[in-house]
């Protein structure tokens, strides 16, 4: 039983990746035995994990085509931001009030973090850094029925790989700095326990629909691998070999 469900947290993560770097676009029909053959597995965890991946709304089963890669559009992405930005504002009335001075120097950390990675280019680490500086907050608060809702609604805004040789690479990269800087506000507004302008703030500002093209446009030039054939197979062949001993 911990053999199977290490195979199909693994295949989740292998698709999961396969999606954000652009390698399942959306729209693509998943082939289910290229899958098995590649990662040399059988159907059951495999289709676990599709399983898994459609409730994370990540893809979509659709009659007589199977799984699908999930499209989003622009109006889905504002109707998403409209609610992450009421949720992360109601999550923050209790934060105001456990947050701690070492919790406000870790969130300091996790933002300059992020500038180093605007600055080099590494927006897929941008990505992944944003979503913790806000899960790491919003756990803060203890609401884990909040937090697991805007964890499932965020995964739907997971947008594909992108990179500075993209065409809208420099006003992506002056989105991804004002962005950061609004980081930093939120932290102000942490810091002097202002509940209400802070969740104002989330909503009508960092959640605003200027950013929503981030996350619903596609780009022009992908130039980020996805997880190739080779460190694919080792990882499953360690972790076979993990399972069985």
């Amino acid at each position: 039983m911990n053999h199977f469900k290490l195979l199909k947290d693994y295949v989740f993560e292998y698709l999961s990746d396969k999606i954000y770097h652009g390698s399942l676009r959306p729209g693509e029909k998943i082939d289910i035995s290229q899958i098995c053959d590649h990662l040399k597995m059988s159907p059951t965890p495999v289709r676990e994990a599709l399983t898994e991946l459609a409730y994370e709304a990540y893809i979509e089963r659709l009659p007589r085509r199977g799984f699908v890669v999930k499209e989003i559009t622009p109006e889905k992405v504002k109707q998403i931001y409209e609610i992450i930005g009421c949720l992360e504002g109601l999550a923050t009335e209790t934060v105001i009030y456990k947050i701690t001075k070492e919790n406000i120097v870790t969130l300091e950390g996790m933002i300059e973090e992020m500038e180093v990675s605007i600055e080099k280019s590494l927006f897929r680490k941008f990505y992944k850094l944003q979503r913790n500086f806000h899960d790491f907050y919003i756990s803060i608060g203890g609401n884990e029925e909040i937090r697991n809702i805007l964890n499932s609604l965020k995964n739907r805004l997971m947008r594909q790989a992108y990179s500075k040789d993209n065409e809208d690479g420099q006003p992506f990269y002056n989105a991804l700095k004002q962005f950061n800087n609004e980081h930093r506000k939120i932290i102000d507004l942490l810091k002097i326990g202002d509940a209400q302008e802070l969740a104002r703030y989330l909503r009508e500002v960092h959640w605003a629909f200027t950013y929503a093209k981030l996350d619903s446009d596609l780009p022009k030039t992908i130039n980020s691998p996805g997880l190739g054939l080779k460190s694919s197979q080792a990882s499953i062949e360690i972790l076979k070999e993990e399972t069985e001993t």
